[in-house]
């Protein structure tokens, strides 16, 4: 990423590609968006949003995106770190079950659980 950006940027994590920042919240906005930049050029190629169904964040990519399993392990340990600061700071995880306590979402720890036995 361009060094001179840096300082004007929110940065709430860097990968080896890309970088995830925090926008300024729009008036009215519930909880915080984040932008993902690619690191050589600045474009934005996704948006990370709360998706409200699953009480977690999720990757929005922009159209005709592509990623390779570098940025998907970036943005999993991005949107992981993502959940548990929220879950911190919101106090939303008593009724969400004991995979929202470890930072997965409700059925993505269902998952694992049957993986397990």
């Amino acid at each position: 990423m361009a060094e001179a950006l840096k300082p004007l940027l929110d940065i709430v994590y860097e990968g080896r590609f890309i970088s995830v920042n925090r926008p300024a919240r729009l008036p009215g906005q519930a909880t915080d968006r984040f932008e993902v930049v690619t690191k050589d050029t600045c474009a934005v190629i996704a948006e990370i949003r709360w998706y409200t169904p699953w009480r977690t964040y999720a990757l929005y990519p922009r159209a005709e995106t592509v990623f390779e399993a570098t940025c998907l392990t970036d943005l999993a340990r991005c949107l992981t770190y993502l959940v548990k600061e929220r879950r911190s700071t919101h106090h939303d995880n008593a009724d969400a079950g004991a995979g929202a306590q470890q930072g997965y979402p409700r059925v993505a720890r269902r998952f694992f659980d049957e993986e397990d036995t």
